[in-house]
């Protein structure tokens, strides 16, 4: 996203970056045109940004063994130097608030109404990916400011020519193994056969 000005200093994707008018560290976009997916959620959590990589809390933990078990990742990708894998597999990763935090409903919604228009601007300037995936749900709500009534493949967005897609995750709440399973492989599919 715009405003990143240097390196923070630390190790993996940390990055310094002004956001709302405050100087802060986050993660940065790992991005490039003609990813297979995009996977983005809704804000880096704080241990992440201190680790300098995506997805270290525990739902990114359970997260990250999906992807290895649907072959998203390697299966020997270093534990929590998963996201140093995803461009050579043409995956990307990023969030629309960049202000790290606990949750996804713990947002302020001005850092949602800040960041939804830079999220579609880098959709836009890193055409064509062929999957755009919302982690949680919630987070593919915030992007198209609408309800979603169903997890899976949810069609094409925003005027863009990627398809969208929100997989059951995280586990519970009627989510298990079988269900999310089912959804990844339909999302390994749509990203990656006939390509």
């Amino acid at each position: 996203m715009a405003g990143v000005t240097k390196r923070g200093g630390a190790k993996g994707h940390r990055v310094r970056m002004k956001w709302r008018g405050d100087q802060l560290f986050t993660l940065e976009d790992i991005i490039k045109p003609g990813l297979n997916i995009l996977f983005f959620g809704c804000n880096p959590a704080q241990v992440s940004v201190d680790k300098g990589h995506y997805h270290q809390g525990g739902f990114g933990k359970a997260l990250w063994g999906l992807m290895r078990r649907f072959g998203f990742i390697p299966p020997d990708a270093q534990p929590g130097r998963e996201d140093d894998y995803l461009l050579a597999r043409a995956i990307g990763m990023t969030d629309i608030v960049k202000k790290p935090g606990p949750n996804c409903r713990k947002v302020d919604p001005q850092d949602y109404d800040h960041g939804r228009p830079q999220l579609i601007e880098l959709l836009r300037k890193n055409q064509p990916i062929r999957v755009v995936c919302g982690v949680y749900k919630y987070a593919m709500e915030a992007l198209l400011e609408e309800k979603i009534h169903h997890y899976g493949h949810l069609g094409k967005r925003l005027g863009l020519e990627s398809e969208f897609f929100v997989p059951p995750f995280p586990p519970g709440k009627g989510r298990n193994d079988a269900i999310i399973g089912r959804e990844f492989v339909a999302l390994e599919r749509s990203a990656f056969d006939a390509r």
